[in-house]
């Protein structure tokens, strides 16, 4: 079950952020971004590690390109959440795929906790958009490298849980 809404999650953030890409007149992202959800949307049945990772990076990526723009924030924000949930729901999927049984109560109770995680970041996202604050250059690029590393840690360690 965890896969199927996976897919349905990588579908929808990748058909949302073609359309805010096609509002914005960027043809090349729109082909980037049906070509890399296509991908990632493939291996959901080869279920290769590397290119579920690089797909998602790749994803999280063109959204941080998109959020660029001038224009609403709003159709980033969604889909940067469900592009996290949609790995974590596929990283689920890889790790109990060896099990018969016990995929129903585990599911379950794991759909519950990301549908929890998944309100509380658009609630504080939500928030951090409903305001601007300016910022010098070292400052940003200081605030960058601390979600990279940040987003690299946790990359490891969701790979090193699902190996």
């Amino acid at each position: 079950m965890s896969l199927v809404i996976a897919r349905a999650l990588i579908v929808v953030s990748a058909g949302l952020m073609a359309a805010a890409f096609g509002l914005n007149a960027k043809a090349t992202a729109v082909v980037a971004v049906l070509i890399i959800g296509g991908i990632w949307l493939a291996n959901t049945y080869k279920q290769r590690r590397a290119i579920s990772a690089m797909a998602f990076l790749l994803m999280v990526g063109i959204t941080a390109y998109g959020m660029l723009f001038r224009a609403s924030s709003w159709p980033w924000l969604i889909t940067t959440i469900l592009i996290i949930a949609a790995w974590d729901l596929e990283q689920l999927a890889r790790r109990l795929a060896h099990f018969d049984k016990i995929e129903g109560p585990i599911e379950t109770e794991h759909l519950k906790g990301l549908t929890s995680v998944s309100l509380l970041a658009f609630a504080a996202g939500a928030a951090a958009l409903s305001f601007q604050v300016r910022l010098s250059f070292g400052v940003a690029f200081l605030i960058a490298i601390v979600i990279v590393v940040g987003l690299i840690a946790v990359l490891r360690l969701g790979i090193k849980t699902a190996g």
